[in-house]
């Protein structure tokens, strides 16, 4: 059997020029075990409405997610708080966090519209 001993001494990425947006929620500053975690990657079109709408949630089920019910609330809308106020309302939909030492299910379902709408207005 033949081994490679070769070692990845940097690896490379482009982040999104504009648009790209995180959060990681934990209770221990500043690498904590999270909480909840968001990433979102939105796109406005001139009128400043969302054109598209990526957003993933991470603790919120037993594998990272996307939360498509919030991207469709999204489109078409300002990210004003009204504007947003339908997306934060979907946010939970499809999801299934566990209770664990960190959390419990419910604390997630209940932080999540907060730090969802921190993290479009913000």
């Amino acid at each position: 059997r033949e081994s490679n001993h070769a070692i990845i001494t940097a690896v490379g990425f482009t982040l999104p020029a504009e648009g790209f947006r995180f959060l990681k929620v934990s209770r221990i500053k500043p690498k904590g075990v999270s909480v909840l975690s968001i990433a979102a990657v939105l796109e406005q079109a001139p009128d400043g409405t969302v054109s598209s709408a990526r957003i993933s949630l991470g603790c919120m089920a037993d594998r990272p997610m996307r939360a498509t019910a919030a991207e469709k609330a999204l489109f078409g809308r300002t990210l004003t708080c009204d504007g947003i106020a339908p997306a934060l309302a979907a946010a939970g939909d499809g999801t299934s966090p566990v209770t664990d030492p960190i959390a419990s299910a419910w604390y997630r379902n209940e932080v999540l519209p907060v730090h969802l709408g921190r993290l479009l207005l913000g």
